[in-house]
């Protein structure tokens, strides 16, 4: 979705970048590719506890 360029990160293509997440189910809130990228930080951690919650522990550490 994102791309090498400062072109797509235009916000006419942010919008689009929120339709698509929306699409998928997916609940960010950004206006800006900084805020993107928080956003889906902050979505991977959450995963990440939800993943352990699964196994009652980090199952990857030592």
């Amino acid at each position: 979705m994102l791309g090498s360029t400062n072109e797509f990160l235009r916000f006419e293509n942010i919008e689009n970048l929120k339709q698509e997440a929306l699409n998928t189910g997916i609940d960010l809130n950004f206006n800006c590719a900084t805020e993107l990228l928080s956003e889906l930080e902050k979505n991977c951690k959450n995963i990440i506890i939800d993943f352990n919650e699964v196994f009652g522990k980090n199952i990857f550490e030592d």
